[in-house]
């Protein structure tokens, strides 16, 4: 079993802690979308709940006519805003608060390659990348990615935007996702936006936490699980390789023509939904919609409870994702590779995602 390298364990330690700090499980968690309220109101508004959404939250003044506030699909979400374009066109724009992170960012910029099919970049390049920009008044940086070709036939090429600045503690992430077309348009829309933007990390008894009544008593936060992997059996003939950003383990297939990585994230690790287009988007396939997962997902006994089987197909590449909630985090056991060697190995993957003992 390799070790986790220092630098790896230190930051998915940091992200599963704040996850988990801001809440595990829904009874846990209360917290509210809070627009600013208007210099020129009497009374403050009403807020609105968010059940999902963590402890952090954002304010703001106003937004532009295409930009919608809408409630947050995964708990590590504090904002949450779709933003509609000619033809059709979509984007979506989430904030997202993280445990101090700063100087991870080559760490987090090849993640977000990767989601758009880009090669990861260097230490030594990622400067020509970072654009400095102002963010609720903090210096900040941003990263601007668009796709080299469609990740679907028929589709156009994606841009990804995403603006991130550390403050008292917390890193922030401003995330901008969507057609290259609209997301070039929104950027000076989104650099306006930051600028004035006010961001909280407090808690939710915290008198600036929100406008709404006071939540009821809550039971104090699980800790944060000490660094480390699970127990498990790995099979015969598959060689331990060195894991990748933000993962904790990876082994090549005997014979090659594919790969097993693992991975963790505190909560639902950002939802279904989210990481099946995710991984769709990584092998060429469209987006689908809530009402389709069914036809991708399968739910499987694992001694734990309950696990979900992802089975995405692209002409001869394959993908099983296998993800396993236990104790308020979400593992992610990765197979991805050429069709014939995913199909031979499959038996042999479950097997060693179900002997995990965490």
């Amino acid at each position: 079993m390799n070790p986790i390298n220092s630098s790896r364990a230190r930051l998915l330690v940091a992200t599963i802690g704040l996850a988990m700090v801001v809440g595990c499980s829904d009874e846990s968690v209360r917290v509210y979308q809070v627009p600013k309220e208007q210099a020129h109101a009497q009374q403050p508004p009403a807020a609105t709940e968010r059940p999902n959404a963590p402890t952090a939250h954002v304010r703001w003044d106003s937004l532009p006519a295409n930009w919608k506030d809408r409630p947050v699909t995964g708990k590590m979400r504090a904002a949450e805003i779709g933003i509609t374009g000619s033809g059709g066109q979509e984007a979506e724009l989430v904030a997202i608060p993280l445990p101090e992170l700063a100087g991870k960012e080559l760490e987090f910029v090849n993640m977000w390659r990767e989601q758009i099919n880009l090669t990861p970049t260097t230490t030594a390049a990622i400067a020509d990348l970072r654009e400095p920009l102002s963010i609720a008044g903090n210096p900040g940086q941003l990263f601007d990615m668009v796709s080299d070709k469609p990740l679907a036939e028929g589709q156009p090429k994606q841009r990804i935007l995403v603006a991130m600045a550390t403050i008292e503690g917390t890193t922030w992430f401003f995330k901008l996702t969507g057609t290259d077309e609209l997301v070039a348009q929104e950027k000076a829309n989104l650099k306006g936006f930051l600028e004035k933007v006010e961001l909280h990390a407090a808690t939710e008894d915290d008198p600036h936490a929100g406008l709404a009544s006071a939540p009821p008593t809550q039971s104090p936060p699980p800790a944060a699980p000490a660094p480390g992997l699970p127990k498990w059996t790995v099979p015969a003939g598959w060689t331990a390789a060195t894991p990748g950003p933000m993962l904790l383990a990876s082994f090549d297939l005997s014979g090659g023509g594919g790969k097993v990585t693992v991975s963790s994230l505190g909560g639902d690790g950002g939802g279904l939904l989210m990481n099946v287009n995710r991984w769709r988007g990584q092998i060429g396939l469209s987006p689908v919609t809530g009402d389709q997962l069914s036809g991708v997902t399968k739910e499987i006994d694992v001694a734990s409870g309950k696990a979900t089987l992802v089975d995405l197909s692209n002409n001869d590449r394959r993908m099983l994702i296998f993800v396993v909630p236990h104790q308020g985090q979400s593992w992610f056991y990765k197979l991805l590779g050429d069709a014939g060697a995913v199909a031979k190995e499959m038996d042999a993957f479950l097997q060693f995602a179900k002997s995990a003992q965490y």
